[in-house]
C-alpha cells in the first residue's frame, strides 16, 4: 500500500510538471527498496536454517545415530521397513518423501527388556548434559519440530532415571516405558530422515559417512569398500 501511495504523489507532481523523468526516479527507488529488503530476508533466513542444521548434525553425531539404533532395536517389526531406510545417494526429494509415508505408516511395535532399558538408560545419562545445552540453544527456538524431538528424548530420560531398579519392573511399566520410546523413535526417524536428504543435497562427503553408518544396516561399518 506504501508504494501504491508513493507512486501516486510522484505521478500527479509529473502531471504538473516535467514529470516522465521524476515519475520513473521515484518508482525505481521503490523497487530497489523492497528489492533490497527481500534479499537481505532470504539471506538471512538462509543463515539461520544453515545454523539450524549445523545443531541438528551435532545432535546426531553425539545422540541421535546410536539412539536410533537403540530404539529401533525395540521394534519386532522393523524389518518390514529396513530396506527402504538404506538412503541412496541417487535419492531425490520426491524419495525421501515417500519414505516419510512409509514410515508415517509403520506400526513400531516395541518390545522392550529390561536389558535394553539399561543400555539405553546409561546411553541418554552421559548424553543429559549435551541436550540440556541443546534445548537451551536460541538457534532452536523456532524449530519446533526438533524441540519437540527433544522434549520427548527427555521424558525417556526422565522415565529411566526416576527408576530405581530397571532390572525388575513389572510388565505394565514395561509396556508403558515402550510406548514412551516409541513416541520418541517415530519423530527421530522422521527428523533423521531429513537430515540425510540435507547432506545428500549439499554434503555429499558427509552423506557418504552417514550412510555406512546407517542405524538401520545390520553390518554396517565406516570403513569405506569398494
Amino acid at each position: 500500500m506504501d508504494s501504491i501511495k508513493i507512486r501516486f504523489r510522484v505521478y500527479f507532481f509529473a502531471v504538473i510538471g516535467d514529470g516522465c523523468y521524476c515519475y520513473g526516479v521515484g518508482s525505481f527507488v521503490v523497487v530497489l527498496t523492497n528489492a533490497t529488503e527481500m534479499m537481505i530476508v532470504k539471506r538471512e533466513s538462509r543463515q539461520h536454517q544453515k545454523k539450524i542444521n549445523m545443531v541438528i548434525g551435532v545432535f546426531f553425531s553425539e545422540v541421535g545415530t546410536q539412539l536410533l539404533s537403540f530404539f529401533c532395536d525395540c521394534d519386532k517389526d522393523i524389518d518390514e521397513i529396513r530396506n527402504d531406510l538404506i538412503v541412496k545417494d541417487n535419492w531425490n526429494e520426491i524419495r525421501f518423501k515417500q519414505i516419510h509415508e512409509i514410515i508415517t505408516g509403520h506400526n513400531f511395535n516395541m518390545d522392550v527388556t529390561s536389558e535394553d532399558l539399561v543400555d539405553i538408560r546409561q546411553f541418554l545419562m552421559g548424553k543429559r548434559a549435551f541436550m540440556v545445552r541443546l534445548l537451551e540453544n536460541p538457534v532452536l527456538f523456532e524449530h519446533e519440530r526438533f524441540t519437540s524431538l527433544l522434549r520427548e528424548v527427555f521424558h525417556v530420560t526422565e522415565e529411566l532415571s526416576a527408576r530405581s531398579d530397571i532390572t525388575k519392573l513389572p510388565l505394565s511399566d514395561l509396556r508403558h516405558v515402550a510406548n514412551d520410546i516409541k513416541n520418541g523413535c517415530i519423530p527421530l526417524v522422521h527428523q533423521w530422515l531429513d537430515y540425510m536428504y540435507h547432506l545428500r543435497k549439499n554434503y555429499p562427503n558427509l552423506f557418504s559417512f552417514s550412510a555406512r553408518i546407517n542405524p538401520f544396516v545390520k553390518e554396517r561399518s565406516p570403513v569405506v569398500v569398494e
